[in-house]
């Protein structure tokens, strides 16, 4: 599956709508840098 960078925050949180993921707008915003950018993203954390 290849989908296209969203354009903005809110397409961000649409497109992780559509997978059924629960995501806030900082979750959102933090995904819509690191792909504009081009970079990783690296969380760590409890499960």
């Amino acid at each position: 599956m290849n989908t296209a960078i969203p354009t903005d925050i809110d397409a961000t949180l649409a497109l992780l709508g559509q997978g059924n993921y629960i995501a806030d707008r900082s979750l959102a915003t933090t995904l819509y840098l690191a792909l504009k950018m081009g970079r990783p993203l690296f969380l760590e954390g409890e499960a």
